[in-house]
């Protein structure tokens, strides 16, 4: 009888305990915002690519002048010193740029996205209070499939979300939260 009881308590302790699911990348790459965020990261990123390919392209011609020289007859050793010094000067200092640009980029990626997740962590929060939820979970992670294999609909806060946001829910999004892994072109699923 006293284990029935208890039973009973929990089952109705769980059905106290609601449970919602979004996938948040779904929701910022759908915010109005992303479509200038992204032309500007990708005109940062091929402007930081021109550099390093301009970097790139100096040293290799560098090199061929290196190996012209060398195959020369009268080349000094000391000149061939020089030049192969500044080869390893050149490399050091293009491999050095190559990883300054990456973290130029990933910073700029930063400031630029980092805003957008607040604002829809923001309305995430707002949406699970407003609905009573104990928690929400990500539906998706990293585009390597969903951690939700199966679930009520009704538990799917994604266009509560939207409209938090005053944002349109987009048109094409996959019903099964299961299936989020394999959409694509539209920012992951939902």
């Amino acid at each position: 009888m006293v284990t029935a009881l208890v039973m009973m308590v929990g089952l109705l302790n769980a059905q106290e305990f609601k449970i919602g699911y979004t996938n948040i990348d779904f929701i910022v790459f759908n915010m109005p915002e992303m479509e200038g965020i992204s032309s500007e990261l990708s005109t940062y990123r091929k402007q930081l690519m021109n550099q390093v390919q301009t970097k790139e392209n100096a040293l290799r011609s560098k090199m061929e002048q290196f190996q012209t020289m060398a195959q020369e007859p009268n080349a000094s050793r000391e000149a061939l010193e020089k030049m192969n010094k500044e080869i390893v000067d050149m490399r050091a200092g293009y491999e050095k740029f190559t990883g300054e640009a990456e973290q130029a980029y990933n910073a700029k990626e930063a400031e630029k996205m980092n805003p957008i997740y607040q604002k829809v962590q923001d309305a995430i929060e707002a949406v699970r209070v407003e609905g009573g939820f104990a928690m929400v979970i990500n539906s998706q992670i990293g585009g390597s499939g969903g951690i939700v294999l199966a679930a009520d609909e009704s538990l799917n806060m994604t266009e509560q979300i939207f409209t938090k946001l005053n944002v349109p829910m987009p048109e094409a999004r996959p019903q099964n939260p299961a299936m989020e892994g394999a959409s694509s072109g539209d920012g992951g699923g939902e």
